[in-house]
């Protein structure tokens, strides 16, 4: 019975990791789909700024833990404490490249005030 509940696993986490991957890249593009940034007033730029720094580290995450799931289902000798700490050095990388970013816009609206 445990073969076949390893079984059902792996293929709910590839199909998971596969949708999630697949929602990710879709929500790059979906500022441009339904033309978010026509909402927001053009001198508002730190806003627009902030809507699209968002969405570009939603939709990485989303791609990047679709990933994480299909080589956890994929190579199940992967997980445990290894496959933990390289989920959290993920997201560590992605949370300096987000404050690192939020950084230089600061910057560069501090330089061109």
């Amino acid at each position: 019975m445990e073969g076949v509940s390893r079984d059902v696993a792996t293929v709910l986490m590839t199909v998971g990791g596969a949708v999630s991957i697949g929602f990710g890249i879709w929500h790059f593009f979906v500022p441009r789909i339904w033309n978010w940034y026509s909402y927001i007033t053009p001198s508002a730029g730190e806003l627009v700024l902030a809507v699209r720094a968002i969405n570009v580290f939603f939709s990485l995450c989303l791609v990047l833990f679709g990933l994480m799931n299909l080589v956890q289902a994929i190579q199940p000798q992967v997980a445990g404490v290894k496959f933990v700490a390289v989920r959290h050095g993920l997201l560590r990388c992605v949370a300096c490249v987000e404050l690192f970013g939020m950084q230089e816009v600061a910057e560069n609206r501090a330089g061109g005030a």
